[in-house]
């Protein structure tokens, strides 16, 4: 019996403390939810982010903090379409990479798309598939495409009051133009590849440049350093050559220049269809509207909005192309340029259009082109490669074959207008 009333005693005193303990503890924390963020990581108020930091007003503020660069974002352009078009600002001297080759990347529609409290995402829609807006067709054409996520970027801060959100553009300074591949087919012997002959990019020697606001577009420059091992004493020629146009091939510094823009609506603007007995710069469309035709092609002409302010005599156009030279046209050429490009004013004033074209003389601003709005303004300008040419730059719209260069926009992409050996 002692020793059964001792293990009784033991077991009372033992169930005392663990019921004593237990209530002295502090209670435990819950497990986080899967994915779930500190408190600590919620976007800081946008008053207290701004305080000491560089802010560009425009369409899309721009602020510039610590060596980075974020882009602000007001609720209602959120979900929203826009313009983007990257470009380099650059070129090698040959190789085929030129500055402002429009080629590189053809402007398309992004959409900043707020997909939780800290992050939205960068998404390019598809463009060229078209379905009445609410119908059966436009259903199938949503379900039957997928877009593009360019990027997640993080919100770093945010105005509750407004709605207004700053995310972080360092995705920018990633090689979205490619240029790492088209650096290296550049070098590799197409027959025996070498991952260390390659270029790839170096992130830390990638900073951002300078960047311009304007009230309907801004520009971010990303100056982007390429690298590879391969030697910098072998041969040139070709494929398995050596880019000799820098000073050390194993470090190639590429700037490339990111535009965002507003669609202009163009209401009285009609689109025409091309013939195919007469050349045309064309922007395609497949319409998926009718099922009466094999072809479901459109086939837009791109052309300018070119009408005269009064249709019943001549008269002055409504809105006229304007061309800058910029500041690497040589000042011997800038005058017979400007002339050729006036020149053709004859060829409107016959269809009664005054003053279709104009010219807005020269700039001498350095990297970010034109002195004025750069979508409403076209620079020509003068590429010195292994020859010299000079090259102008033109927009197309996505549905409809618009050419929105000056005034119009409605999908930036570029394309050469024409070619002068000077």
């Amino acid at each position: 019996m002692r020793i059964a009333d001792t293990l009784a005693a033991a077991a009372c005193a033992a169930a005392l403390f663990m019921c004593t303990g237990t209530a002295n503890a502090a209670p435990a924390k819950a497990a986080p939810a899967p994915g779930a963020s500190p408190a600590s990581d919620a976007p800081t108020p946008y008053a207290t982010f701004v305080t000491g930091a560089k802010v560009q007003d425009g369409i899309f503020p721009v602020v510039t903090k610590n060596g980075k660069v974020y882009l602000a974002l007001a609720k209602n352009q959120l979900d929203t379409d826009f313009y983007e078009h990257a470009t380099t600002a650059n070129g090698l001297g040959g190789f085929g990479l030129l500055s402002g080759d429009d080629f590189d990347q053809p402007a398309r529609i992004v959409r900043f798309e707020r997909i939780d409290d800290k992050h939205v995402a960068f998404i390019f829609p598809p463009e060229r598939f078209q379905g009445r807006p609410g119908s059966p067709v436009a259903n199938a054409v949503a379900a039957s495409t997928a877009n593009s996520v360019q990027a997640v970027a993080p919100i770093v801060a945010e105005d509750t009051d407004s709605g207004k959100v700053v995310v972080d553009t360092a995705f920018l300074l990633g090689d979205q133009l490619d240029l790492a591949n088209r650096l290296s087919d550049i070098v590799q012997d197409p027959d025996h590849p070498s991952a260390r002959d390659g270029y790839h990019l170096d992130s830390t020697r990638t900073y951002f440049g300078p960047s311009k606001t304007f009230p309907k577009n801004v520009i971010i420059e990303a100056d982007q350093t390429f690298t590879s091992a391969k030697a910098a004493d072998q041969p040139f020629g070709g494929n398995s050559g050596t880019i000799d146009t820098v000073t050390d091939p194993r470090s190639i510094q590429m700037r490339v220049k990111y535009h965002f823009a507003q669609i202009l609506a163009s209401p009285d603007y009609m689109p025409r269809l091309a013939d195919d007995r007469v050349g045309y710069w064309i922007d395609e469309q497949l319409d998926f509207n009718g099922d009466d035709r094999f072809d479901n092609g459109n086939r837009y002409v791109v052309r300018w909005n070119m009408r005269a302010s009064d249709p019943t005599k001549p008269s002055p156009a409504v809105k006229p192309i304007v061309y800058t030279l910029t500041n690497t046209i040589p000042h011997e050429y800038r005058a017979p340029i400007r002339d050729a490009i006036l020149a053709w004013n004859r060829a409107f004033e016959r269809i009664g259009i005054q003053n279709a074209v104009r010219s807005a003389g020269s700039t001498d601003r350095p990297r970010l082109g034109p002195r004025r709005h750069p979508v409403q303004h076209d620079p020509l300008a003068d590429r010195s490669q292994r020859r010299r040419f000079s090259r102008s730059a033109d927009r197309v719209g996505p549905a409809d074959g618009r050419d929105i260069s000056r005034r119009r926009a409605d999908r930036q992409r570029f394309r050469a207008l024409f070619e002068v050996r000077i």
